[in-house]
């Protein structure tokens, strides 16, 4: 019956599973129609969702597609059922580089190209796959399956795969991130002689790490050519070991016709690295108008930074933009000269790691006019200016999250300007454990009535300057506050207003600060609502007891207890049919 379903409705489900690679394959198994329908989204990004033991699956599977005259073409007697080149829609170099990788430490076929490596290991690269691909195409192809032998099957699966998976960590005790790898040159050696990297001459390092270059490229190159579309491009080398050494090679295939039209519908670009990026980026600025997410690594600001000023420009519809490592020096022309362009689309402004000349430019954020989310992670501003007024005011914005390490006063003062003009603000981070007695809580308490999630670890304050915040923000869902108090006199008394003046709407309340045992009864003697979480350091080893406050509202609830003698401590609360 389930295979009667039209491709549409099976489409519509497999979706849900699209980051789930093993029940995707499953569904492969169970019958021509549901195949049809499952490969493309277990195809579509399969160097994400996939484990990292089925690089090898991968590469193999793709290198049929290959040119014959590539030295990485794999003959195979049996064509595969499906062009899974052409499923392919997310793009990322380093993860095709890591199961480049990851092949040729299983693979074992040195030997063929005449590279004269062995690789040693106690399993052998079959062993690593968590799926085959005669077995894949077998059982697809397979039209007159019974219902007891394709359960046979997938219990057979679910087995080998546990197995193989349990083998595969095993095996990865022996590699680390300096690339240890079990092989030696020219002789056979045993399962205990292992070697790394390191114990290579320079010359068979440096040809280790082109051939798997070379390969990652080859295949770059066939999903470019040949996918039907690519709808995320990842071209960040960051994180890659000699990311600088790629070559003309890599520039020349974005030049190619086919490529430039599988580039035409990015919705997601991703990018950083000290290659030639801003030839690449040239390309795409006359093709890729609809680029919905853009994030930018300024690695080499002097060579890409007007090009990405450009390309930012030339978008109909950008949503998304993170910059990271940008320098002072820029920073206020980007926003001027580009994102000015983007004053309608821009949603989500995102910096890491960036460094802002004199002031946060208010009046230029103020234009983008639809923006809702704004997000500064280890960010700083040199040579701040002394604090003026703010007159430009932010009502689209719902989500401001700061993580910083303060170094100057006034940056605290922007931070509270900006809050102060975001009247319709819902969620708030502020992560900042040099923060001490600040008027951040007062602010909040008179200018975020609408403040649903709040998220707050600051140093010492005040354990009231706390409390108008439960009383004037009635519409909060989530409360999660850190802090060393300075007060601690005044905690039960605390404790007790604010168990009068919990918000209704409010099911998550994390005091991540020290309370004694006494302090939590005198809450909970005088708190009247329900809560699905209580979160609380103590320091006390005595059992902690509210069942006066479980008996009175119809509740169960359990303690749990951060391990290895921690302080932290959560209760967790379990309505029956009288409670919430």
């Amino acid at each position: 019956m389930a295979s009667k379903l039209p491709s549409e409705i099976l489409s519509s489900i497999f979706s849900i599973l699209e980051t789930d690679s093993g029940t995707l394959f499953s569904c492969c198994l169970v019958s021509r129609e549901w195949s049809l329908s499952a490969v493309y989204w277990l195809w579509k990004r399969p160097f994400h969702i996939c484990p990292p033991q089925n690089g090898t699956f991968l590469v193999r599977t793709y290198s049929k597609f290959l040119s014959n005259d590539s030295i990485f073409y794999e003959h195979s007697e049996q064509q595969p059922l499906f062009d899974y080149v052409y499923f392919l829609q997310h793009l990322n170099f380093h993860e095709i580089y890591e199961a480049a990788w990851h092949h040729y430490i299983f693979s074992g076929n040195w030997d063929h190209e005449n590279d004269g490596y062995e690789v040693i290991s106690k399993y052998n690269s079959d062993e690593t796959e968590e799926y085959g691909a005669d077995e894949y195409e077998s059982n697809v192809s397979d039209e007159s399956d019974e219902s007891n032998e394709s359960d046979e099957s997938d219990e057979s699966d679910e087995s080998d795969e546990s197995d193989e998976s349990d083998e595969s960590d095993i095996f990865y005790e022996y590699l680390d991130p300096n690339l240890k790898i079990l092989l030696k040159k020219g002789r056979k050696i045993n399962d205990d002689d292992y070697w790394i990297l390191g114990n290579l001459l320079d010359d068979d390092v440096d040809h280790f790490k082109k051939r798997i270059l070379s390969l990652t490229l080859e295949l770059f190159q066939l999903f470019l050519l040949r996918s039907d579309k690519i709808i995320s491009l990842n071209l960040c080398t960051s994180e890659m070991e000699d990311g600088e050494i790629i070559n003309q090679k890599w520039i020349d295939i974005f030049k190619l016709q086919n490529a430039t039209t599988a580039l035409a519908n990015i919705k997601k670009f991703v990018c950083g690295g000290l290659y030639d990026l801003q030839s690449i980026i040239n390309i795409m600025i006359n093709i890729c108008h609809d680029i919905e997410i853009l994030e930018i690594i300024f690695e080499d600001v002097n060579k890409i930074y007007y090009s990405f000023l450009n390309l930012i420009k030339g978008q109909k519809n950008l949503k998304e933009l993170k910059i990271i490592a940008m320098n002072k020096q820029k920073f206020n022309e980007i926003i001027d000269s580009s994102l000015s362009y983007q004053s309608d689309s821009l949603r989500i402004l995102h910096f890491e790691d960036c460094v802002f000349e004199k002031n946060i430019p208010f009046k230029e954020l103020s234009l983008l006019r639809n923006l809702e989310s704004l997000i500064w992670i280890n960010c700083d501003i040199v040579n701040i200016q002394q604090r003026t007024s703010l007159d430009f005011s932010f009502p689209s914005l719902k989500n401001i999250h700061f993580d910083i390490s303060l170094k100057n006063v006034s940056f605290l003062e922007v931070i509270e300007s900006l809050i102060s003009n975001s009247m319709n603000l819902e969620e708030f981070c502020l992560i900042g454990n040099d923060i001490c007695l600040s008027n951040i809580f007062n602010i909040i308490a008179n200018n975020n009535f609408n403040i649903k999630i709040l998220d707050i670890q600051v140093g010492a304050h005040n354990i009231k300057s706390i409390v108008p915040i439960f009383v004037q923000c009635q519409k909060l869902e989530s409360i999660s506050l850190q802090m060393r108090i300075l007060d601690e006199e005044d905690l039960r008394e605390t404790m007790t207003k604010l168990a009068e003046n919990i918000p209704k709407s409010l099911s998550n309340l994390n005091l991540m600060i020290h309370i004694k045992i006494d302090d939590l009864k005198a809450f909970f003697s005088h708190f009247d609502g329900l809560l699905k979480v209580f979160g609380f350091n103590t320091s006390s080893h005595f059992n902690i007891d509210i069942d006066e406050y479980a008996e009175r509202k119809g509740v169960n609830y359990r303690v749990i207890r951060e391990k290895e003698g921690g302080d932290q401590c959560y209760i967790i609360f379990e309505y029956n049919n009288e409670g919430k």
